[in-house]
This record gives structure tokens, C-alpha cells and sequence, in this order.
């Protein structure tokens, strides 16, 4: 890892953060909180929570606004735009090891392999079958050195492929699938709602993910360290209504109304959300569902040192 990058200039590499709010529900909170999450599946029990009135039965009134990605949220909360984000695991070590005090509060979507929410994406006539077939091409991922990029690393080393021959560019998701069938890409490793249905140009090669470990929290909910003291239970009754979302939401028998919420949020179309595999959600933050990724991402030399999950769970 570069040491010359500083703290500054990691949290400054994030994007801008808009200014779209989602309205309270129900009653008047006492404590208002301010949370940023990706209005997509994987991301969506802060919409859960607020639309099922979890927040307001904690006593807390959420204001909600979109996030890009994991780098937008860690700007956002570093910079004080917000109380709360949504990052990945590879990226929140990252931060930590540059500085940045930032402890998960509450977990978000859970990678399954029995479960797959994500894959890696090729040309529906590409000739490319094996994770050598890569090598001397250009994969796209939604940031580099976060967890698509990791678990196309993953599938590349676990195949017997050389990363080292292969060129990785960061693709907002929604662009993925059209750079992937005009040849622009070689693939791209996307996740729903941004995935190929069928008779698309496009196809799923690979789960890729899967690369990874059976079962691990992809991203999940922070706060800043400096933060936890003063609000400690305003972080507990959040936790809780996180909590009683997870629930909800991996229930399949509310996978009807929680896909509503997700097209009305969201604005995934009614078509999108019905016919790709729904996120699970971690109901507790479990160090066992992090360290997998943090020992990938030290394993190929992202971090100078092996973070633990323990490390990033507030206490």
C-alpha cells in the first residue's frame, strides 16, 4: 500500500453525495438521524425501516439520501454530510489503515453461494470460458480495489489465471452490461437489478463472488469513530430497527411488498425485481461474515496488514 496517500486525500477521492432526502415515516422522531445508503436491493433495509416504520418506533426520524458507492459513503460520513453510510469491507480496511476511524453498526447484504446476487458478465457469443481466457483482457468492475474488483481477483487466482495479465476499469453498474455487448469489455462483474435476462446480449459466465467464501457481509452500515461516544444509544436503537428490517426483509413471504418498496425508492422497474434472486441480509454484524474478504484483500497485498473484523465493529 502507497503510505504516501494520506487521510485527507483517501477521503477525498469519494464522490459528492446528492441531496435527495426520503421522508420520514409515521410520527415525529426525537433524534434525527442522517443515512446514506445505494437505493438498490443489497442496500435496502434503511428503506424497509423507514417505510415500515421501524425508525420511528426507535424514536428516531431518518433522513435517507442516496449513495453512489462505498467511497461517496465514507466522504460523506468522514465530511459530516451524514451521520450514517453504506461501505464495502475491502474499502472500510482500506480507510482504516490510511487513518480513518470509521466501526460498522449494523450489517448489510450477505453473499450466498447457495444464493447468488451478482456474477461475472460476458458477451452472450463470447468464446470466453475460463478465467485464463481473461488474460491479455479488459474487466470491468464498480471500483477498483472494492468488492467486485476482489472477487473478480478471486475467481481469476482460484481458475489458475494470471490477474497480472488482466486489465480492470471502474464502470458504474448501469453501463456495464451495454460496454460488456458492444465489445467495449471483455466482462464486467455486475449485481441485480443490473444483470442479464433472457435472450440479452449478455450473459453470466461465472458467480465470481462465489470465489470468495460461501457466505460473507459484503457491505455494511458505519459511523465515524469520534461519533460512537455521544450517540451510543442512538446507535443501539438504529442497530434495532436495522435489525427488525433484516428480519423482514428475509422473509420470503414479504418479497412481494418488499420489491414495491424497491421500484418505488428505487425506481427498478416491476419487471427488474421480479425475476432476479433477492438479497439476504445479515441480522447481526458476525466478524466470521467479514474477515473472509479482509484476508483476500490482504492476501493480494491491498493492505500492508491483516485487518480483523474486530477491528471495525463498534464497541
Amino acid at each position: 500500500m502507497n503510505k504516501s496517500l494520506s487521510r485527507r486525500a483517501f477521503v477525498g477521492a469519494g464522490c459528492a453525495l446528492p441531496a435527495l432526502s426520503v421522508p420520514a415515516f409515521g410520527q415525529t422522531a426525537k433524534t434525527t438521524l442522517r443515512v446514506s445508503t445505494v437505493f438498490v436491493d443489497g442496500a435496502a433495509q434503511p428503506l424497509y425501516a423507514q417505510e415500515l416504520g421501524y425508525f420511528a418506533d426507535q424514536g428516531l426520524d431518518v433522513q435517507i439520501s442516496p449513495s453512489g458507492n462505498g467511497a461517496a459513503g465514507i466522504t460523506a460520513v468522514v465530511g459530516g454530510a451524514v451521520d450514517i453510510g453504506i461501505s464495502s469491507v475491502v474499502q472500510m480496511a482500506s480507510a482504516l489503515l490510511h487513518g480513518v476511524d470509521l466501526k460498522y453498526v449494523a450489517p448489510g447484504a450477505l453473499a450466498l453461494r447457495s444464493s447468488p446476487t451478482g456474477g461475472l458478465v460476458v458477451a452472450a457469443d463470447s468464446t470466453i470460458a475460463a478465467p485464463r481466457d481473461f488474460e491479455g483482457q479488459t474487466i470491468g468492475v464498480a471500483a477498483l480495489r472494492d468488492a467486485t474488483h476482489l472477487a473478480a481477483m478471486a475467481y481469476l487466482i482460484k481458475g489458475g489465471a494470471d490477474p497480472g495479465k488482466v486489465s480492470f476499469v471502474e464502470v458504474p453498474f448501469p453501463a456495464m452490461l451495454p460496454a460488456v455487448a458492444a465489445g467495449r469489455l471483455a466482462g464486467a462483474v455486475s449485481i441485480q437489478p443490473f444483470l442479464p435476462a433472457a435472450g440479452d446480449p449478455t450473459r453470466i459466465l461465472a458467480s465470481a463472488f462465489d470465489s470468495i467464501a460461501d457466505r460473507y457481509m459484503v457491505v455494511g452500515y458505519f459511523v465515524s469513530g469520534p461519533w460512537v461516544a455521544a450517540n451510543r444509544a442512538a446507535i443501539r436503537r438504529f442497530a434495532t430497527a436495522m435489525r427488525e428490517a433484516a428480519r423482514w426483509g428475509n422473509d420470503p413471504a414479504n418479497r412481494a411488498r418488499s420489491a414495491q418498496i424497491i421500484e418505488k425508492i428505487g425506481k427498478v422497474p416491476a419487471a427488474v425485481t421480479q425475476r432476479f434472486n433477492r438479497s439476504t441480509y445479515g441480522e447481526v454484524l458476525e466478524p466470521a461474515t467479514i474477515d473472509p474478504l479482509l484476508e483476500w484483500e490482504n492476501r493480494l497485498k491491498w493492505t500492508d496488514r491483516l485487518v480483523r473484523a474486530r477491528e471495525m465493529i463498534v464497541t
